[in-house]
C-alpha cells in the first residue's frame, strides 16, 4: 500500500538526521535541479504581519539526475512511488511575536507526494531555513572563496550566523572567528559556544568593524540591517562575501561600493529584489548582465572537473584571479527547503525518527 501516514518532525529531529556536509551536497544539486518553482504568493496580514507561501516541486527525473552528480550526498529524489520531492514552506514574519515568547519568523514545511497527493511530513521550518541557507552559502565558499582563506568574519548572533560558521567550516580551513553582534552580549555567547565545540579554532567578539573586515578573507552578513554594516573601501583583495540578511528593496546589509566591484552570484533571480543589489541596479551603477546564478557557475566547475582541457563558457563564470573579490546574494529559494526537507525525511524514515501520524487511509474498497 502507499504509505499514508504522515511524519512530524520539529527542529531537534530535522538537527538529528541532516549534517552539515549532507546538507551542502543535497543543495549542490538543488541548484542545479530541473525543478519547478512557482512564484511566491505573499500574503499581507494587516496589523500582524505577513505570510509567504513557496512551493516547489522537483520532478522524480530531474531529482533523480540531480543526485546522481554528487556520490556524498543523499538522494533528493527518492520520495515514494513517483519518486519525486514536492512540497511548499509556508513562512511568517511576526514581530509581536517577540513579546509572546513565539518566534518572530515561524515556518514550516509541507511535503506532499508526488503521485497520490498525500501528506507524508510537517516539518518544522526554523532550524531547517538556516540549515539550508548555510549549506548554500557554504558552498559558495568552496565555489569562490579562495582556498587559502582562514579567517572569517561574521555579522550577526543569530541561529543563521551560527549555522554559517558550522558550515563554512566543512569547506574551508578556517583559524579564526569573529563575530560581530549590535547586542554584544549575544556575540559573546556565541563566542563561548562555540568555543567550546570547535577547541583548535580561536573565537573573538569583534571589537573594530574595521579592522575585522580589513583582515577577513570571508565575510557574512546575517542580521536584518536596513544599512550597509561596513565601509566597501576596507575589503581587501580576493575576499569572498556572503549576504543573506536582506531580502526587501530598502533592506541593504552591503555597501554600493562593495558590490559594484565585485563578481556577483546570486542563488535565484529572486535575489535582485533585494536592496544589497536592487538599490544599485536602479541607480544604474549596477547592470544586470553582471549578475550570475550559482547554478551555472557549479555547472562550469562540473564541466571543467570531468575535461580539464575544455573551457566552455560557464566554466569562466566565479572567480577569474586571486584578486577578485565576489559576493555571493542568498534569498532563500523554494527548491533548496523541498530538496533539504526529502533528504531530511528520507534519513528520518531510515533512523526511525519523527512521530507517525495517521492520515488518509486507503479506501477499504
Amino acid at each position: 500500500l502507499l504509505r499514508t501516514i504522515m511524519l512530524l518532525l520539529r527542529d531537534d529531529d530535522v538537527r538529528a538526521c541532516l549534517s552539515f556536509e549532507e546538507a551542502i551536497a543535497v543543495n549542490k544539486d538543488a541548484f542545479t535541479a530541473d525543478a519547478i518553482v512557482p512564484n511566491r504568493l505573499i500574503l499581507d496580514v494587516k496589523g500582524h504581519g505577513a505570510t509567504l507561501f513557496k512551493p516547489a516541486l522537483l520532478p522524480a527525473s530531474s531529482a533523480s539526475d540531480s543526485s546522481s552528480s554528487s556520490s556524498s550526498s543523499p538522494s533528493v529524489a527518492t520520495g515514494g512511488v513517483g519518486g519525486g520531492a514536492m512540497g511548499a514552506k509556508i513562512v511568517s514574519v511576526r514581530p509581536g511575536n517577540a513579546s509572546l515568547g513565539l518566534p518572530t519568523v515561524p515556518g514550516f514545511i509541507v511535503m506532499v507526494h508526488e503521485e497520490t497527493g498525500a501528506l507524508e511530513a510537517l516539518i518544522e521550518g526554523t532550524y531547517l531555513t538556516a540549515l539550508r541557507t548555510a549549506a548554500g552559502s557554504a558552498l559558495s565558499a568552496s565555489l569562490l572563496s579562495l582556498p587559502s582563506s582562514r579567517s572569517l568574519v561574521v555579522f550577526g548572533a543569530g541561529m543563521q550566523a551560527e549555522a554559517h560558521i558550522q558550515a563554512i567550516l566543512c569547506v574551508r580551513k578556517i583559524q579564526h572567528v569573529t563575530i560581530w553582534n549590535r547586542t554584544k552580549e549575544k556575540a559573546q555567547q556565541l563566542v563561548s559556544k562555540l568555543s567550546t565545540l570547535h577547541k583548535d579554532i580561536k573565537f573573538t567578539v569583534c571589537e573594530s568593524v574595521e579592522a575585522s573586515v580589513r583582515k577577513g578573507d570571508i565575510l557574512v552578513a546575517a542580521t536584518n540591517s536596513s544599512s550597509p554594516l561596513w565601509d566597501g573601501a576596507w575589503v581587501k583583495k580576493g575576499t569572498h562575501i556572503i549576504g543573506v540578511g536582506s531580502f526587501t528593496p530598502t533592506m541593504q546589509e552591503i555597501d554600493q561600493e562593495t558590490v559594484t566591484k565585485s563578481i556577483i552570484v546570486m542563488d535565484s533571480p529572486g535575489a535582485k529584489s533585494a536592496g544589497d543589489i536592487h538599490i544599485p541596479l536602479q541607480n544604474r551603477s549596477l547592470t544586470e548582465d553582471r549578475l550570475l546564478l550559482i547554478g551555472d557557475v557549479i555547472r562550469g566547475h562540473a564541466s571543467v572537473t570531468h575535461d580539464p582541457h575544455s573551457t566552455p563558457a560557464a566554466a569562466m563564470l566565479g572567480r577569474q584571479s586571486p584578486d577578485d573579490i565576489t559576493f555571493f546574494k542568498s534569498v532563500g529559494t523554494a527548491v533548496q527547503d523541498i530538496a533539504t526537507s526529502r533528504a531530511v525525511l528520507q534519513n528520518a524514515r531510515k533512523m526511525s525518527i519523527g512521530m507517525d501520524i495517521p492520515f488518509m487511509e486507503p479506501s477499504s474498497s
